[in-house]
């Protein structure tokens, strides 16, 4: 049940489902729909735009969402209402204006202060970062323009306390999460998502320049490179060109981020909520969570940065999707690991790359060494480092070689180790399935005249008696 008011202060309670999205930085939506009867036949006929909806998430939530779109569709029977809600705050930002014009360089203490000075909110800075200059910020915009120009400019995120109405101002809201998430234990349907349309490798940056001076002759003239150029090739953002930056490090930082942050990668799942047992097992927009799916290969610590809850009559959640951002695969290290397991996964099966295997012995040991020295880098412990491809599981350990389990992880066989391949996991031949050879190769030679099989190895091929 939710909490409405009207404009003039009088409360209405509504039992109605709510879907509530919640993104960092506040951009928050609540929509609920309801198809009218008795007792809610006076809010459908007055409900409007800026009524506020409290009590969400139950008694003790105290955030207010303002009523910003209406919608009613009726027919001959009844009308069905929806309606979409914003965060409060957000539009009581977006209501006021700032007519000063903020020109001239400005930390961030009084910026903000400018900012939210005669808003009703306070705000709170939890990072150190540099004095900027401003260029006509303000100047007739919305306090809620010129505070999200504020926080790209500083490169800072925000959270929002209702309690004492203050915005904390910080690098990047993040707060380590007391749980894990683990697909088919409390999350199902992972799904990962990349979004390389606008991928880049390489950008140039331009500070420190007057306006009457042309970019190509600042002063100030950076070069960043990722590492992945190196693989995939040299793909060019547009270059960061602001005269106002006089700090190196600033514009650097900024050409780090634009590069690195071009490769947009999602990670959605249905979050299964399990409260009864463990209390702490729900998702909060920020948290860095530890996440692992085996099947699509993901395991590392992830920040939620989307959640889109479910709610029935009773504010009880029944639906939860979950989607984390920041996730950078370890693509720069693909090439090193492919060699390796492909080999592997012809080791365990009936593949005929298997004839290859004793040249490419050396190399396979060279691979193998390159993924133990980058273990930090990817899924490793003490045990060694392990990939996963569904069922079959190859273990990079240092001290057993390589061992390999085609159950999922429950059994593990050793694949090579310092005294060579382990010819018992090696695919061989009889006269009804392939092995290194053909069954019909099989039959051939022992149809020959004086060669037997004896005399060509068990690793080739074996009698059936």
């Amino acid at each position: 049940m939710i909490k409405l008011r009207n404009i003039l202060g009088e409360a209405y309670f509504l039992q109605v489902p709510t879907e509530l999205t919640e993104r960092i930085s506040g951009e928050s939506q609540l929509t609920f729909s309801f198809s009218e009867n008795e007792s809610n036949r006076e809010i459908v006929n007055t409900i409007s735009k800026k009524w506020q909806v409290t009590n969400v998430g139950g008694q003790n939530d105290d955030k207010i969402y303002t009523v910003a779109l209406v919608s009613k569709e009726s027919n001959s029977l009844t009308t069905r209402v929806t309606v979409h809600c914003k965060e409060k705050q957000i539009d009581d930002l977006k209501a006021k204006r700032i007519y000063d014009n903020l020109t001239g360089s400005f930390t961030a203490e009084r910026f903000f202060s400018t900012v939210f000075k005669g808003t009703g909110y306070k705000y709170k800075l939890d990072a150190k970062v540099k004095a900027l200059k401003f260029e006509n910020a303000g100047d007739g915009d919305t306090v809620l323009e010129t505070f999200q120009k504020g926080l790209e400019r500083y490169n800072l995120e925000f959270k929002y306390v209702p309690k004492t109405k203050t915005f904390i101002l910080t690098k990047k809201v993040f707060q380590k999460a007391d749980y894990f998430i683990e697909n088919g234990t409390n999350a199902l349907n992972f799904k990962l998502e990349e979004d390389s349309s606008e991928f880049y490798t390489y950008i140039r940056g331009y500070g420190n320049f007057d306006d009457n001076v042309k970019f190509q002759e600042a002063s100030m003239q950076l070069i960043y490179q990722h590492p992945l150029a190196d693989d995939i090739g040299i793909y060019e953002a547009p270059a960061i060109i602001d005269g106002r930056i006089k700090d190196e490090e600033l514009l650097r930082n900024k050409m780090i981020n634009t590069v690195d942050n071009s490769l947009k990668t999602s990670l959605t799942l249905d979050f299964i909520t399990l409260q009864e047992e463990y209390a702490e097992a729900v998702p909060v927009v920020g948290d860095l969570v530890p996440v692992k799916d085996d099947i699509i290969d993901v395991f590392d610590f992830v920040r939620i940065v989307e959640v889109q809850t479910k709610r029935d009559i009773n504010n009880k959640i029944f639906e939860q999707n979950a989607t984390l951002g920041d996730y950078k695969k370890q693509d720069r290290y693909n090439s090193k690991v492919s060699n390796s397991v492909s080999l592997a996964n012809s080791i365990s099966g009936s593949s005929t790359e298997i004839r290859e295997a004793k040249d490419k012995i050396k190399g396979f040991v060279s691979a193998a060494n390159n993924v133990l020295d980058m273990g930090n880098a990817l899924r490793a412990d003490s045990k060694g480092i392990k990939s996963v491809n569904k069922l079959l599981n190859t273990v990079f350990t240092p001290d057993k070689g390589i061992t390999i389990s085609n159950d999922g992880g429950k059994t593990f066989v050793t694949a090579l180790d310092g005294d060579g391949i382990n010819v018992d996991i090696v695919p061989v031949a009889t006269t009804k399935k392939n092995g290194l050879m053909s069954k019909d190769d099989k039959i051939k030679l022992d149809n020959l005249n004086g060669v037997g099989s004896n005399g060509l190895g068990s690793i080739f091929y074996k009698e059936v008696k």
